[in-house]
């Protein structure tokens, strides 16, 4: 059962600036900041999150290193509900393969998460929301007080959606947090870390780039995986309605590649891609600013 809460006053969110009596400043109200993000992350923690802990009876405190999920919810009257790690926290994800009942769920299985959801919570639209989340040693911080400010209105998204990509984003931020100019380099040395990959291949080559070394010499190992993960991305491959006009040169390509026959595999998967990209811009709806040179 959720903890019930009443604030005092309601909070406006976090400056973004100095100011002195009198003067302007931007306050930002909806934020996501993660445990890569140092002492921004920590200075949020020990804001709202940490007032709303010590709202909590005596009986019902814990200490905030034992916060491995919380989800507070503020209504317009101040008044609100709060859960600390009582909550089943359920992931709609896509999956590397089929997965029997009972069956464990390992970090290389998981492609793309769609939503995070705290089962059983309802979390009304025109309600304020902070929200605590964790993966492995990981944290991460999401909160909208859009609701309570002054003109009110009400969250315009899904928040289950929004809590699964920030989730990814958690479990994923090897990625995420590689600068323009280490991508450069990862595309001027052919790579790309595809989710397929199993994850510690694909640390492998983040942390390459990161040092500026040959991403090649984890090239055996990438082969490998590839060849072992084959016919899981094959029945992928075939199940996938987008790639349905694709799948005979797709299932062509990883045979060639199979057989070691590299040049003919690259040969045919090439012009493939630009063709699945194609398909994706014209699934999408939005126009395309690509022009062929004259």
């Amino acid at each position: 059962m959720p903890h019930q809460i009443k604030l005092k006053l309601a909070p406006a969110g976090y400056s973004l600036d100095k100011a002195e009596p009198g003067e302007s400043l931007r306050v930002v109200v909806r934020e996501f900041t993660s445990s890569e993000d140092g002492e921004l992350f920590i200075s949020r923690l020990e804001g709202f999150p940490s007032e709303v802990l010590a709202l909590l009876p005596p009986n019902a405190r814990v200490s905030p290193s034992s916060v491995e999920h919380m989800l507070a919810i503020v209504h317009r009257d101040l008044h609100g509900e709060i859960y600390i790690n009582e909550c089943n926290l359920v992931l709609h994800a896509r999956f590397a393969r089929s997965m029997q009942a009972g069956e464990p769920v390992r970090e290389d299985d998981i492609i793309d998460i769609d939503s995070l959801v705290f089962r059983g919570v309802e979390v009304p639209r025109e309600a304020a929301v902070v929200c605590v989340f964790s993966s492995g040693w990981r944290k991460g911080l999401f909160f909208d007080l859009t609701p309570l400010g002054p003109t009110g209105g009400v969250r315009d998204y899904d928040l289950w959606k929004v809590l699964g990509s920030l989730f990814a984003y958690l479990m994923n931020q090897g990625i995420f947090k590689l600068d323009e100019p280490q991508w450069n380099v990862l595309f001027q040395q052919g790579w790309f870390p595809f989710v397929t990959l199993p994850k510690r291949i694909v640390r492998q080559i983040v942390a390459a780039v990161r040092a500026g070394s040959s991403v090649d010499t984890h090239l055996k190992s990438v082969a490998d995986a590839i060849r072992s993960n084959a016919p899981q991305m094959r029945e992928r491959w075939a199940e996938a309605a987008l790639l349905q006009p694709h799948f005979p040169l797709l299932g062509h390509a990883l045979d060639k590649f199979l057989e070691h026959d590299y040049v003919s595999a690259t040969a045919i998967l090439f012009p493939r891609i630009e063709g699945i990209l194609r398909s994706i811009q014209a699934a999408s709806g939005v126009a395309s600013r690509f022009r062929p040179p004259r």
